[in-house]
C-alpha cells in the first residue's frame, strides 16, 4: 500500500473521531431543547443499531403474531394444513393416473399387434393385463357390476350361449340384417378393425376396466378413439367373417381380461 493510500485511510479514520454537537432548537424562540456531543462514528453506529432493532422487531411481530395473516406472502396455519392435504391428494392422483396410463399402454400394445388370423388369441391375452384377477364369472360379479345399467346392443333370440369350455366368450344374438348395434355403456372406442374370421369388429373401453366387443357387423360407424354414450349407435348388424353363418351379432363383455356372461347383466328380449 502506498503512502498516499495510508494517509487517506488515516484521514478517514480520524474524521470518525471528530466531535459534533447535535442540538434540538425551537424554531420560533430559538430555545435549545436538547443538546449532545457525539462523534461521527457513534452517530453512524446509533443509526445502524436503530435500523437493526426496527427490522428485528418488525420480523418478530409479523412472524409470531396474527398480523402475518394480513401480510401478502405469509400463510396461516390453516392454509398450510390445506396445502399439505392438497399435496397429498395430488400425489395420490398422480399414482392412480400412472396406473391407468400403464393399463392403457398395455392394452394399446396388445390391440396394435392384432392380426386378422389371431383375433381370438389377442382377446384371450387381455387376461395378462391384471395377474391378480379371478378367472370365473362368479368372482367378477362381486365387483359391483350390477350397479351399471347395461344397454342391450340389439334385441333378438340367442342362438349360441356363453361357454368358457368351448372358448365362446360371448353370446350370438340373431336379428334382422342391417339392424343398428348400440353401445352397452358409455366409453371410448379402442378397436375398429376387419378380421377374416370375425368380420367387422368394434370394441369399447368402459369404466372399471370393462371392455365390450361387437362382431360380424356389416358396417362400423365409429372409429378408434371416438367417445360414445350408452345406447349410441356404433355399427350395423351383418354377416361378415368366416365364422358367421347368418345375420347376427356376437357380443362379449370383459373385465380385467376375464369374460363375463352378458345374459347375467342384460335382457335381450
Amino acid at each position: 500500500m502506498t503512502k498516499s493510500k495510508i494517509n487517506w485511510w488515516k484521514k478517514k479514520w480520524g474524521s470518525l473521531k471528530e466531535i459534533y454537537q447535535v442540538s434540538l432548537t425551537n424554531s420560533v424562540s430559538f430555545e435549545e431543547l436538547y443538546s449532545a456531543k457525539v462523534t461521527k462514528a457513534r452517530f453512524y453506529s446509533v443509526i445502524l443499531l436503530s435500523f437493526c432493532f426496527v427490522f428485528i422487531l418488525a420480523f418478530c411481530v409479523i412472524s409470531f403474531t396474527p398480523i402475518k395473516r394480513i401480510v401478502p406472502g405469509f400463510e396461516s396455519d390453516e392454509m398450510h394444513q390445506e396445502l399439505v392435504e392438497m399435496k397429498s391428494k395430488l400425489n395420490q392422483m398422480e399414482i392412480e393416473l400412472a396406473g391407468k396410463v400403464a393399463y392403457s399402454q398395455k392394452l394399446d400394445t396388445i390391440l396394435s399387434d392384432l392380426q386378422d388370423n389371431k383375433l381370438s388369441e389377442t382377446i384371450e391375452n387381455l387376461v395378462q393385463i391384471d395377474p391378480e384377477i379371478s378367472s370365473t364369472t362368479k368372482d367378477i360379479k362381486a365387483i359391483a357390476l350390477f350397479n351399471y345399467h347395461f344397454y342391450a346392443p340389439v334385441n333378438g333370440a340367442i342362438s349360441q350361449e356363453f361357454n368358457l369350455k368351448d372358448k365362446h366368450f360371448g353370446i350370438d344374438i340373431v336379428c334382422n340384417k342391417n339392424e343398428t348395434v348400440k353401445s352397452a355403456l358409455s366409453g371410448k372406442v379402442i378397436l375398429a378393425v376387419w378380421s377374416v374370421e370375425e368380420g367387422n369388429i368394434i370394441a369399447i373401453q368402459h369404466q372399471d376396466n370393462l371392455i365390450s366387443f361387437y362382431k360380424h357387423n356389416s358396417v362400423l360407424l365409429k372409429r378408434k378413439g371416438d367417445l360414445v354414450k350408452s345406447g349410441e349407435v356404433i355399427a350395423v348388424v351383418g354377416n361378415s367373417g368366416e365364422h358367421s353363418t347368418g345375420p347376427h351379432l356376437h357380443f362379449e363383455i370383459w373385465q380385467n381380461g376375464t369374460p363375463i356372461n352378458p345374459i347375467d347383466l342384460i335382457s335381450f328380449n
